[in-house]
């Protein structure tokens, strides 16, 4: 394993060219790098993507599982920092929305290095408590049903008990992680927020979204589609021309 931090945290699947803006995707709680394949390769064209490798996972496996939400966002800023060389956007789903909010408030007073602008895909307000009871005390097999329920992951993969024993503890960890943080109600952000939000997330309701706008100094904007909480993610197009607006929204706002 890599002593190097912005090797171990950082993985680049597309071909985006050097000049073009940097996007860095977080991944929802169990997620890999590689749930950002799909959207690395659409958008190779308009953005240098990276896709973050949270520890305890994959290549990552003998790290430490993710402990809280503030001291992961620490290390990934640090190794963003040795990266990105100036303003780049960052694109959150779930658990990754919360780690994104907060690697922006670290970045939030840099120069050299800081955020540009926070898309958040399905994630309650940093503010807003989790909900209850927390799913990360329910017992393995209600856990694993209630997971599988949002449709992210195939229930056919915790059929084996080896795979299973793989995924579940660092399943487990990011909910604790996730279902324990809650930002003070004044925290906020530099950069401008875009909310993509769910009519049939069963896990964050659209209704929430609105929540995301006291958390901004910047511009604000909601998108609610019909869809769960992972659909906008299986149609990589629909959510780059979410994006594209974004940027459009964006320069039409500063003019």
């Amino acid at each position: 394993m890599s002593a190097d931090p912005a090797v171990r945290w950082l993985r680049e699947f597309g071909a985006g060219a050097p000049e073009l803006p940097v996007l860095v995707c977080l991944p929802h709680a169990g997620g890999t790098a590689g749930f950002f394949r799909p959207l690395s390769v659409t958008l190779a064209r308009t953005h240098r993507v990276f896709a973050v490798q949270y520890p305890g996972r994959q290549d990552r496996f003998r790290e430490p599982l993710i402990g809280d939400i503030e001291s992961t966002a620490a290390a990934l800023a640090d190794a963003l920092r040795t990266t990105v060389a100036g303003p780049f956007e960052l694109l959150g789903h779930s658990m990754g929305a919360l780690i994104g909010f907060e690697v922006a408030r670290s970045l939030d007073t840099e120069t050299a290095t800081r955020v540009r602008h926070l898309t958040v895909t399905s994630a309650r307000p940093p503010a807003s408590p989790s909900p209850r009871p927390p799913l990360h005390e329910l017992d393995d097999t209600q856990f694993l049903e209630r997971i599988t329920t949002l449709g992210g992951t195939e229930s056919s993969i915790f059929d084996d008990p080896e795979t299973r024993a793989m995924y579940l503890p660092s399943l487990r960890s990011d909910y604790r992680a996730v279902e324990r943080y809650r930002a003070a109600e004044s925290a906020d952000v530099g950069c401008g927020i875009t909310v993509i939000a769910g009519l049939r997330d069963p896990l964050v309701s659209a209704a929430t979204a609105e929540g995301w706008r006291a958390h901004t100094r910047g511009r604000f904007r909601v998108r609610v589609l019909d869809t769960d909480h992972f659909g906008v993610h299986r149609t990589p197009a629909r959510l780059a021309t979410e994006l594209s607006a974004e940027r459009a929204f964006g320069r039409k706002t500063m003019e």
